[in-house]
This record gives structure tokens, sequence and C-alpha cells, in this order.
């Protein structure tokens, strides 16, 4: 499955598994709202990755909290939207590249998720 990428100002536009584009926005939010990367093509990815429905509302949040739902987010040592760390790499059978593509991210995060539990993102994003 391959995505399709473009930025238009501070948006990033994924096509969904479904043909349709994804918005996801860093704009500003009002105070105390809960900031979460949910959306119907997400839900998809995650639902197709493994993820249980009852875990959706805490993966969404995390993922917000790990990477503001940019699926270019990166630093030494993590990649993607649940910012996987490199050391799940080889047991997963993965290329660092493919931490960029969200399936394969959620997929990768669902594998750590049955491992270590929420406890891999220090508590999850609650």
């Amino acid at each position: 499955m391959r995505s399709k990428h473009s930025f238009v100002g501070k948006t990033l536009l994924i096509m969904s598994m479904s043909g349709s584009l994804l918005s996801l926005s860093d704009a500003p939010v009002e105070a105390g709202v809960v900031r979460s990367c949910a959306s119907p093509a997400m839900t998809r990815w995650a639902m197709a990755a493994g993820w249980p429905k009852a875990q959706l509302p805490k993966l969404m949040r995390t993922m917000y909290k790990e990477s503001r739902c940019s699926t270019f987010a990166s630093n030494s040592c993590c990649a993607g939207l649940m910012q996987i760390h490199k050391i799940h790499l080889k047991r997963l059978h993965m290329r660092r590249l493919d931490l960029y593509n969200p399936f394969y991210n959620l997929v990768a995060a669902h594998d750590v998720w049955v491992r270590a539990g929420w406890g891999a993102w220090d508590g999850g994003g609650a």
C-alpha cells in the first residue's frame, strides 16, 4: 500500500486506504480540548493493523503526543506516527523506511503495545 503525501501550508494530506484525502493540521486548538489524530482513515488503518476498538481513543491521543500526526516524525532513534524505536525493527523484519508508512507504523506499534503495553510510550498520552 502506498500513501501519497503533499504539504499545503501546515496541513499534511494523506491518501487514505479508501482513496479519500485525510487532512491533519497542527493549527491551534482551544484550551482544554483533547488533542488526537482520530479520523476515519486513521481508524481504518489502526483496525487493519490489529488494534482493538477499545484502545483506539488512547492510540489516537498517544499518536498526537508522539508525532503530532506526522507520518514523517523522526529523531535519532524513533520514527513515524507512533515513534517506534529502531530496536524493534529486526524483530518485526522491517526497515526504518517502513515506519514512515502509517499502516506499517501502526502494525509495529501494535506489536510493541502487545509486548510492553502503554508504558512503552510513557503512559500513553492519556
